[in-house]
């Protein structure tokens, strides 16, 4: 990169961390200012060999080839997006590579990476797979990626999210099972805070190994809502919500693909999926099969198999579960954790909170509206709002707010459910 360049930019990034109020040390491995897939596997691979960041500066990025983007090495390095002038943030785009049979994906090894404002979607698999160790997310929305939006694997440990968004993210090929916002695999030590995950077809934050077991899981600030709903990748959660048609999500570009009247006939009014395909089935039975299948939590805790020990450690602050098919909060058949829960409200959900476990801190956490009691024998006291009706608008209006700024492709950062919370009575 030219030294002209550099100072261009330069100028350039100051204005940006003024207005973010962060200062960042930059060794700039390359700035990517066009649409060019090549140039950013060629500033990765320098990125891994000497560390430093790259800076996408453009509003995409397609993903074309059948390789992944792995950022690795324990040189600290990343990605990190700038704001563009129509105040949208870059995406990297796997459209395309996806529609040509890749497995692409974005991944992250080893130690001290990060990625900042940035935009990951249509992976073909997971959206972002984090292995190793020590690694920052910040301001990143994962969305419409075939499994869940961000992977966190088995041999991960003190990783930290903050800021994060992770939506309508849908198996296709399993009926939905493997579509979570966040998949927490074994990983330990893993810390959410300020991060959001709806309308995936699975769980809102999943935990699926008893590995697990003998880490901390920090959820802080954080809300899940409407994971596990079939209907919302038939467009009839949109349609029954006077929404426009969501043509981002594969299903759909699936169904109307195979049914050329869907979407005039949702534009009249007219809702129907007969005659529609959903990878190459009838529409219809994919989501009878994809409600069959689908479990529909908010935020999962553990696994089965946990022992007795006093290192388990489950913390939950000041986070809200709304809306599921299923569970808000969800031991997931671990039961010898020890919790420490404050200021979390879960409502309208099958059950709200189902957490057999022994609790080091239990305040003023919120419950009403479940279609099933929550379980019997958890040693807590629940409260409930003089009227839930008037509480919980305050919550819906957050959370359109929320989706308001990440459809326009920004970060709703000072968007958050906490005086919403607070203001219970």
């Amino acid at each position: 990169m030219s030294s002209s360049l550099k100072k261009i930019f330069s100028i350039t990034f100051i204005l940006n961390v003024i207005l973010f109020s962060k200062i960042y040390t930059i060794d700039i491995i390359d700035i990517i200012t066009i649409d060019n897939e090549t140039s950013l596997r060629e500033a990765i691979k320098s990125q891994n060999e000497n560390g430093g960041t790259i800076y996408i500066n453009t509003t995409i990025i397609n993903i074309k080839t059948d390789l992944k983007l792995e950022l690795k090495g324990d040189i600290s390095g990343g990605i990190i997006g700038i704001k563009q002038p129509n105040n949208e943030y870059p995406r990297i785009n796997f459209e395309i590579a996806r529609n040509n049979g890749s497995f692409s994906s974005l991944n992250i090894y080893n130690s001290n990476k990060y990625l900042k404002y940035l935009i990951i979607e249509n992976s073909p698999i997971h959206g972002v797979v984090v292995s190793g160790k020590n690694h920052t997310f910040e301001h990143i929305i994962t969305r419409y990626n075939q499994y869940a939006g961000i992977f966190i694997s088995e041999i991960s440990d003190s990783n930290t999210f903050n800021y994060c968004y992770s939506y309508r993210n849908c198996d296709l090929k399993g009926n939905g099972v493997n579509g979570d916002g966040f998949f927490i695999k074994g990983a330990t030590n893993t810390k959410f805070n300020h991060c959001f995950s709806w309308d995936n077809s699975n769980n809102g934050f999943s935990v699926s190994s008893h590995e697990l077991k003998y880490s901390s899981l920090i959820y802080s600030h954080s809300a899940c809502w409407n994971n596990g709903n079939a209907n919302i990748f038939s467009g009839k959660y949109d349609y029954d919500n006077g929404y426009s048609l969501d043509k981002n999500m594969l299903t759909i570009q699936e169904i109307i693909k195979s049914n050329l009247n869907y979407e005039k006939n949702y534009k009249k009014k007219n809702f129907t999926i007969d005659n529609s395909k959903i990878d190459g089935k009838n529409a219809n039975e994919w989501i009878l099969k994809t409600k069959e299948r689908t479990k529909g939590n908010g935020f999962q805790f553990g696994f089965a198999y946990s022992p007795d020990i006093t290192s388990i450690k489950r913390i939950a602050e000041l986070s809200v579960a709304f809306d599921h098919k299923s569970k808000g909060f969800d031991n997931n058949f671990s039961k010898k954790y020890i919790g420490y829960f404050s200021n979390c409200v879960s409502f309208n959900n099958n059950i709200n909170y189902q957490l057999p476990y022994t609790f080091e801190k239990w305040s003023n956490n919120w419950s009403w509206g479940s279609i099933q009691e929550d379980q019997k024998d958890m040693d807590m006291n629940l409260k409930s709002p003089n009227n839930p009706n008037e509480s919980q608008k305050n919550f819906y209006s957050v959370k359109n707010q929320i989706i308001k700024a990440v459809n326009s492709n920004s970060f709703p950062e000072k968007i958050n459910f906490d005086n919403s919370i607070m203001s219970l009575k």
